[in-house]
């Protein structure tokens, strides 16, 4: 059994640039805190920890201490449970059994309501980054530890690899560089570094 948790500082492990642009898939606020970068050189493509307590906040105030059932700024979750398409089977399985009104979908609406809560609609965040990495010259990408062949690919592949391909590319790898050469394979990246995390 755990009895106590030590609260350990975090360190400065990169030379980040506090001028450099950052978008970043975390949902905390590491950079503005341990790297001292400015909001405005941030993206936090699926919405921030910050964020989301200062619109919990607003909506407390407002309605003098209740909080409604909004749709979260955080975007948590998976893109594959697209809600429209799970109630659509669904019901196509279950519609026509005789408890379907009374105990089936109601387990169905809240089963879709936490979809729509967790749902990574990664499409909607599209113009908010091509906006973003527009701001300045960007001669330098660099990506640091970030499953870049996995669920959030379809940023690279259809924003940032067309906007910056031409970039010299750095990436860091934790265990192995095996994401980042499929990635540099895949997009044709032919500008590269590879350096392993510390």
């Amino acid at each position: 059994m755990i009895s106590q948790i030590n609260n350990v500082a975090p360190k400065k492990n990169l030379d980040l640039s506090p001028r450099d642009l950052y978008i970043t898939f975390n949902y905390t606020n590491l950079l503005q805190e341990i790297y001292q970068i400015p909001e405005e050189n941030i993206l936090h493509v699926h919405g921030s920890l910050k964020q989301e307590g200062e619109m919990q906040r607003s909506r407390a105030s407002k309605a003098k201490g209740i909080v409604f059932p909004q749709q979260s700024s955080i975007q948590f979750g998976s893109l594959y449970n697209d809600p429209k398409q799970i109630e659509d089977e669904l019901v196509k399985g279950y519609g026509r059994d005789d408890c379907f009104g009374a105990s089936i979908e109601p387990g169905i609406n809240k089963l879709i309501n936490y979809c729509e809560a967790s749902f990574k609609d990664l499409k909607s965040n599209y113009d908010v980054l091509k906006q973003f990495i527009s701001k300045k010259g960007i001669s330098n990408v660099t990506i640091i530890w970030h499953p870049i062949m996995r669920i959030d690919n379809s940023y690279y592949e259809d924003v940032i690899v067309p906007a910056l391909k031409n970039c010299v590319w750095t990436f860091y790898y934790y265990k192995n560089d095996n994401d980042a050469r499929k990635f540099i394979e895949a997009f044709g990246i032919f500008k590269y570094e590879m350096k392993k995390l510390p």
